[in-house]
């Protein structure tokens, strides 16, 4: 966990330091970076929830929040998209390559 707010802080001033390099106004904090950090916040409440509920079910909420979030309209694919992902990372992780995610607190 540390580790990766280290490489997303090293990731920030990378970009800051591209953009000033190139002559451009900096605004990191602008109305088109909300979209990013929207998606980065619904990412680390992923995090959280997979320890709390476990994998499968954090996968689900997940994606299918994320799919939300940008506007996925087709039922369809904000249904099966998750639904199919989500069994298709737990199946080749535990059966092919025996990984054990975590079930989280709940269950």
């Amino acid at each position: 966990m540390i580790l990766s707010g280290i490489i997303f802080l090293l990731a920030v001033l990378l970009l800051l330091n591209i953009r000033k390099e190139s002559g451009e106004t900096v605004h990191l904090f602008s109305k088109k970076n909300t979209t990013v950090f929207l998606s980065l916040l619904i990412t680390v409440l992923y995090v959280v929830l997979i320890s709390v509920v476990g994998f499968p079910i954090a996968t689900l909420l997940y994606l299918f929040g994320l799919m939300m979030f940008f506007r996925i309209k087709s039922w369809k694919i904000l249904i099966g998209v998750p639904v199919l992902t989500t069994a298709i990372l737990y199946g080749v992780f535990t059966r092919f390559l025996f990984v054990q995610f975590p079930r989280g607190i709940l269950f």
